[in-house]
């Protein structure tokens, strides 16, 4: 059987994610909010077991984030959104 578990913030949002994976390690993610609530961040680990180590596969997303502009009102993109970084540990 799988199993997950979440963790939530005061304000119900999804702070972590932990869940078993079918080779035995975790999955993890965490995310993260600005003040106004809105997600910037979502970053994921993924572990497996093999037998004698442990591995570890470092995936995190950043998400594009947008600021309204004071004169025009419109908004524009402060952040890049979609970018991966895999890492293995």
């Amino acid at each position: 059987m799988l199993l997950s578990v979440h963790y939530y913030d005061a304000e119900g949002r999804v702070l972590q994610t932990k869940s078993q994976n079918h080779l035995d390690g975790q999955d993890i993610i965490d995310n993260t909010y600005n003040f106004a609530g809105e997600l910037t961040a979502s970053t994921r680990s993924h572990t497996e077991v093999v037998p004698g180590q442990q591995l570890t596969l470092l995936t995190g997303i950043s998400m594009t984030t947008w600021a309204q502009d004071c004169h025009t009102g419109k908004y524009q993109r402060t952040g890049r959104g979609g970018t991966e970084q895999t890492g293995l540990y």
